[in-house]
């Protein structure tokens, strides 16, 4: 969804981690947090750190923005940062992908990445977006499917209402049961 909230969202969990402090009332592991900010123009990205409180917080966000880096400069930036989660906003925009629709294109550049998570023992939290229409089941994540069958959990965002108040309703869906039944409305 456009203007939807995600970046607002990512951007205050990364404040969440970073500052040690609770996010959609769980506890989260406080560190250091590496945000690729491949999308968004450089003074909205940093109004939106601002606005979620990334000044007084505990550990540093590091914070790069421009092309989408090589996985070996992210390995590079995670060796001497030590985050606990990294942000990518967007995924389709680090994968660089030729055709999004292409479950092989996907699976070939995906992995690497999840792989770099896991070798890293961090979390990797990456924004992606829905298709532009409504499609035959209401709105759904764009390109291949293979996007949501990389993710132990995704997050959708839907507009509540008319979405004139900023409400939207996230909605999860997880391989582990208890948090897939977890709906909550933000503003």
């Amino acid at each position: 969804i456009g203007k939807g909230g995600k970046t607002s969202f990512a951007v205050h969990l990364a404040a969440c981690v970073a500052g040690g402090e609770r996010c959609l009332d769980r506890t989260v592991a406080a560190g250091a947090v590496l945000y690729l900010n491949v999308e968004n123009p450089v003074r909205l990205f940093r109004r939106k750190l601002l606005e979620a409180g990334a000044v007084r917080l505990e550990h540093p966000v590091h914070v790069y923005s421009g092309p989408a880096p090589t996985l070996a400069a992210v390995r590079a930036s995670i060796e001497r940062q030590k985050p606990g989660l990294v942000v990518v906003d967007s995924l389709a925009r680090l994968l660089q992908l030729q055709d999004e629709n292409s479950a092989a294109e996907v699976n070939l550049k995906l992995p690497p990445w999840i792989q770099l998570s896991h070798e890293y023992e961090l979390g990797l939290f990456a924004i992606y977006h829905d298709r532009k229409s409504e499609g035959d089941f209401g709105r759904a994540i764009r390109g291949s499917s293979a996007f949501l069958a990389a993710a132990d959990v995704a997050i959708h965002f839907r507009r509540e209402g008319d979405g004139a108040d900023g409400r939207r309703r996230l909605e999860i869906v997880s391989r582990y049961d208890e948090s897939s039944d977890l709906k909550l409305i933000i503003r």
